[in-house]
């Protein structure tokens, strides 16, 4: 599964309405650091990161690469007119 989020991270500029800089790790140097609000989420806790920097991982566009450790459970969701796979991963 990919991370969804990473921080916290400091603010260093705010652009515009909805528009942020960041200061990013040097592991993330690939990474441009100006966001939409719409991809933050505020931090309410002062814990360190779940996911280590150390272990993510970018291919060469930039997107996170995939690993599966293990797939623990699955199902597929009954709704009125379509079905959701529903995955639980280790």
């Amino acid at each position: 599964m990919n991370p969804r989020y990473l921080g916290p991270l400091k603010t260093v500029t705010v652009i515009g309405r909805l528009t942020y800089r960041l200061e990013l790790p040097s592991e993330l140097s690939s990474v441009h650091n100006t966001f939409h609000l719409s991809n933050l989420k505020k931090c309410f806790s002062n814990e360190t990161p779940e996911i280590p920097l150390e272990e993510i991982q970018l291919d060469n566009k930039h997107k996170y690469v995939k690993e599966t450790t293990e797939i623990i459970d699955h199902e597929v969701k009954q709704l009125k007119q379509s079905q959701i796979p529903i995955v639980k991963v280790r």
